[in-house]
């Protein structure tokens, strides 16, 4: 039954801190090492130009698609296992409070793939009626075939629009740039900054995940 409220998360660096690499990146640098010295050469160029900015997201899909021929599915879940390592699974512990009040979402330019073995890592995987980004499916090639839901802001943005119509209150968590125009279409928008650096953007920041889900909490509460 849908619930009267809306939660949608980003998740690369707002469900957990990128230390060092985001989950693409990672998956990429695990490919390439199964792999020749040049193919480790093209990942970790690729991935340097994308940590220093210089890559937009049209240009790192057409590279990230190119790099992983010979992908498995073992190393998405070897991914989701590093990823599963740098988060406290306290730091889950009021998603089953908000469940109750909100259907939860997960809206990423990222790999769902490794965004689901993430979650039934953490066994949180319930929780969650709708997980949207980019899809790996594995045949008999020898490179995944990529389909992509959400390719952009802009398109992640019109997803949240999409989805909230209906809802009471809608809430929007993410951890940067890419979210922000999703952020602007929520009641509440709420910013995860692992790094505890100061406030760069026009919405509430938080240090960690605990602490936004009980800013949710609260506001829902309120709002009931």
């Amino acid at each position: 039954m849908k619930k009267k409220n809306l939660i949608a998360f980003d998740f690369d660096g707002t469900l957990y801190p990128l230390i060092p690499y985001d989950s693409e990146q990672r998956l990429v640098l695990s490919t390439a090492e199964r792999k020749g010295h040049l193919n480790r050469l093209r990942a970790k160029r690729m991935v340097l130009k994308d940590n220093e900015g210089r890559m937009d997201l049209g240009e790192f899909n057409r590279r990230y698609h190119d790099l992983l021929g010979g992908c498995t599915p073992s190393q998405i879940k070897e991914v989701a296992e590093d990823l599963f390592a740098l988060v406290d699974p306290k730091q889950f512990s009021l998603l089953n409070d908000l469940s109750k009040k909100a259907d939860l979402a997960i809206l990423s330019c990222g790999t769902e793939n490794i965004i689901h073995s993430f979650l039934t890592l953490h066994k949180i995987d319930h929780h969650f009626f709708q997980v949207s980004g980019k899809e790996l499916h594995f045949d008999d090639s020898s490179k995944p075939r990529i389909s992509v839901t959400i390719g952009s802001p802009d398109e992640k943005r019109d997803m949240f629009v999409s989805l909230k119509k209906g809802y009471d209150q809608t809430i929007a968590v993410g951890d940067g740039p890419t979210d922000i125009p999703m952020l602007e279409q929520a009641d509440l928008g709420l910013i995860i900054d692992w790094s505890g650096k100061e406030n760069l953007y026009p919405f509430e920041t938080f240090s960690d995940l605990h602490s936004a889900l009980a800013r949710c909490l609260s506001y829902l509460e309120k709002a009931e």
